[in-house]
């Protein structure tokens, strides 16, 4: 959202096509950074559980939390998955 204000600052007020771009962009590798993060923090073989999750799931769909959370709930029980 500030990524958004500063751009909006820079553009005068107005949300530019190549402003909205930049913002866009920006998220992306902000999102991407984050979940990175999150994978260092599980152990290898809940990384691999969960990569199963997202083998024939097509580039650009989404998954539910459900989806992800059936696997590793049947692998690892409730409370650890969840």
């Amino acid at each position: 959202m500030y990524d958004a204000l500063r751009q909006l600052s820079a553009d005068k007020g107005e949300m530019t096509a190549e402003g909205l771009e930049t913002v866009l962009t920006g998220g992306r590798e902000a999102r991407a950074t984050y979940y990175e993060g999150r994978a260092y923090t599980l152990e290898s073989n809940q990384r691999r559980s969960l990569a199963k999750v997202f083998v024939d799931v097509p580039e650009g769909e989404f998954i539910t939390a459900t989806a992800i959370l059936a696997p590793l709930t049947q692998e690892y029980g409730f409370d650890e998955a969840h």
